[in-house]
């Protein structure tokens, strides 16, 4: 009798509690996570660095090939050309990459903001005259980079 006074009362979870609480979880689960997990988040990211390696791989392209690349920027899609004959200035054709053209338009609810540039053979970022053009912003969905003076550098924001 003595030894029932001070014996402790153990607390612990039933089975029957744990097995309800894993099934709140995985209804829970089921229900509440596919919100936080945006399709359009994923898919206006993956554009955005598409679009600064492509800017990235026309500086490079223009350097390598001592041939000007005009990167071509609209609300909704950008597209990288190269001049026919080197010192033409007539760009029309869309530099090839491994995995194809580089042109490319934005998912739904994107939009871009930038102007059309030049690289020079020198890799500088220019205007169509060959002005230098400065450093240049660009815009896609809600992710910024920025383009160099001088050495056509691209930096994400």
């Amino acid at each position: 009798m003595l030894l029932n006074k001070f014996k402790k009362k153990s607390s612990a979870f039933t089975l029957v509690e744990l097995v309800t609480t894993l099934m709140i979880l995985g209804i829970l689960s089921a229900v509440a996570l596919p919100k936080f997990f945006d399709a359009q988040f994923y898919d206006a990211l993956g554009f955005f660095d598409e679009f600064m390696n492509s800017v990235r791989y026309a500086q490079k392209t223009a350097l390598a090939s001592h041939c000007d690349v005009k990167v071509t920027i609209s609300s909704s899609s950008y597209t990288l050309y190269q001049e026919g004959t080197c010192g033409s200035g007539s760009f029309t054709t869309i530099v090839a990459g491994p995995s194809g053209d580089f042109s490319a338009s934005a998912p739904g609810g994107v939009s871009i903001s930038g102007s059309t540039f030049y690289f020079d053979t020198a890799g500088a970022p220019v205007d169509a005259s060959g002005a230098a053009y400065g450093d240049q912003t660009i815009t896609s969905g809600s992710y910024s980079f920025k383009v160099h003076n001088n050495t056509g550098t691209v930096e994400k924001l």
